[in-house]
């Protein structure tokens, strides 16, 4: 069941980010992927995937015999960037995105999982240094959708 409702996170913020409609964003330029990544998308985009070497989080001390989990759900905006250091129109439109990203996620619920009691957004590099090494311009969000479950 756990695994499912990972999914389901995942699918239900990349189908909340589409719905958004950011500027200078096609919905077909949010992508559901294992891992962010920029092979096979159109830049600049939205990748919505796990979050590279994490786990689920757990609280301790759960009400009522049920655990509190959350599931992470990494959010990189990408786009391509050849090392200039000058501030230009992609670092103001990815900074727009993850702005609205954050807002619209954090301490809400998530729509069409109604196990999730709340996300918490989980803020990331700005700029990701080995990205950047690699003519990118990527940055990530990590959005926590927290739920209560009852042991098997």
């Amino acid at each position: 069941m756990a695994v499912e409702l990972h999914l389901r996170c995942i699918d239900k913020v990349h189908a909340a980010i589409v719905a958004m409609a950011l500027p200078s964003l096609a919905a077909a330029q949010v992508y559901q992927k294992k891992l962010p990544t920029d092979r096979d998308i159109t830049l600049p985009g939205i990748v919505v995937s796990y979050p590279p070497n994490e786990g689920e989080r757990i609280e301790p001390g759960g009400v009522h015999n049920r655990t509190t989990i959350g599931f992470p759900v990494c959010v990189t905006f990408v786009a391509a960037d050849n090392q200039d250091m000058a501030l230009g129109a992609d670092a103001e439109m990815l900074a727009e995105w993850r702005r609205r990203v954050l807002l619209h996620f954090h301490d809400q619920s998530l729509a069409g999982v109604n196990e999730v009691n709340f996300c918490r957004v989980e803020p990331r590099a700005t700029i990701d240094m080995e990205a950047f090494g690699r003519n990118l311009h990527a940055g990530a969000l990590v959005i926590v959708c927290w739920t209560r479950l009852s042991p098997v």
